[in-house]
């Protein structure tokens, strides 16, 4: 993961958010290839 997660306390639903875009970012990719984000 390229976030450094330091906080023990995040909050799992800013978490998910995160991940959410990265999918978003994934599934919109130009070369349309699937990388594992985690």
């Amino acid at each position: 993961m390229a976030f450094v997660q330091s906080n023990q306390q995040l909050n799992n639903n800013n978490n998910n958010m995160i991940y959410w875009h990265l999918i978003q970012l994934l599934d919109v990719s130009p070369n349309g290839r699937v990388i594992q984000a985690i």
